[in-house]
């Protein structure tokens, strides 16, 4: 993770890389999870807040808004990702494949558009909710 921000031209501070390090185990996570984990390490949520904003910034992370309206954080693997979150729990699962490359293809045909990214994401009630 040093070299990750380095490459970045951000200084690897010791809050920065606790960041990065919970989000490799635990991606997609909120600031308030984040805080909640690194709280005994004397983390602030005014500074888990400015670190993340500046890893975004830099695209060493993505920013996601889920169906709670609570922006989650994950580690940008410049990976195509999707989701499956749970409308009861909010537990987020990912979804390996995307199965909008062809549309994506067929829009940008159609309009002349470069679409450079997008947002799918599939929004039901995960077993363990079905079973209460």
């Amino acid at each position: 993770m040093d070299n990750l921000l380095k490459e970045h031209g951000i200084r690897a501070t010791a809050a920065r890389l606790d960041i990065l390090n919970l989000l490799e185990k635990n991606d997609p996570m909120t600031a308030d999870d984040i805080f909640e984990q690194l709280q005994d390490k004397g983390a602030k949520l005014s500074s888990i807040y400015r670190n993340l904003s500046q890893l975004v910034e830099s695209n060493i992370l993505t920013k996601i808004v889920g169906i709670d309206n609570f922006a989650y954080y994950q580690l940008n693997t410049h990976t195509h990702k999707h989701h499956l979150t749970c409308s009861v729990c909010k537990r987020t699962m990912p979804i390996e494949n995307c199965p909008i490359h062809e549309l994506q293809h067929d829009i940008e045909k159609s309009t002349g558009y470069k679409i450079t990214n997008h947002i799918f994401e599939f929004i039901g009630i995960c077993p363990d909710c079905q079973e209460k």
